[in-house]
């Protein structure tokens, strides 16, 4: 795997997926870079294979056909809210070594899961952190007061905001999600 640079986040699942979302629907920007964009959520390797190849009952079968639609393709593939241990085991086998400089990008909650993902010196484990209390208000007020106010909360409005921000806990998706 030496020319794919693999990340295992380990992140709150939703602050995770809804960076990764973010990232992956910026056609715009990794259009032009990666011939191939695929994201992934909380998949089984059996609903992976059942998601990519349809009838195709086994997992070899997915793999080869994998591996012969990328060889020669840069891609970017995220699997994200990933639990289980051998999956990267298992996966791995499918994506070829093809020298284009293609990126997996593994998401999970699980510490186990980010370092035994870490195989070369190109991969690595990143600690995403929630928002502080401050940007966190700040993405609250842009969602819930996105067409009024300025963006901004009006003062005789902030306790109750202020509490529902803490209660969000820095996720980016819960604080977007409540806001909006």
């Amino acid at each position: 795997m030496s020319h794919k640079a693999m990340c295992a986040n380990r992140g709150g699942g939703l602050q995770s997926e809804d960076q990764v979302a973010d990232i992956m629907t910026k056609p715009l920007k990794l259009a032009s870079f990666f011939k191939l964009r695929k994201l992934f959520g909380v998949f089984t390797l059996d609903a992976i294979t059942e998601s990519i190849a349809g009838d195709m009952d086994t997992l070899p079968k997915l793999i080869s056909i994998l591996r012969q639609s990328l060889v020669t393709k840069r891609y970017v593939i995220v699997f994200y809210d990933i639990w289980d241990i051998n999956f990267w085991k298992v996966m791995k086998l499918a994506f070829p070594n093809n020298d284009e400089g293609s990126r997996i990008v593994i998401t999970t909650r699980n510490d186990e899961v980010a370092s035994s993902n870490k195989e070369t010196p190109c991969d690595f484990v990143l600690k995403i952190q929630p928002l502080s209390q401050e940007l966190s208000w700040e993405l609250f007020c842009k969602k819930a007061f996105c067409f009024e106010f300025e963006t901004r909360c009006p003062r005789e409005l902030e306790e109750l905001p202020l509490k529902i921000v803490k209660k969000c806990q820095g996720l980016p998706l819960v604080i977007t999600t409540v806001g909006a």
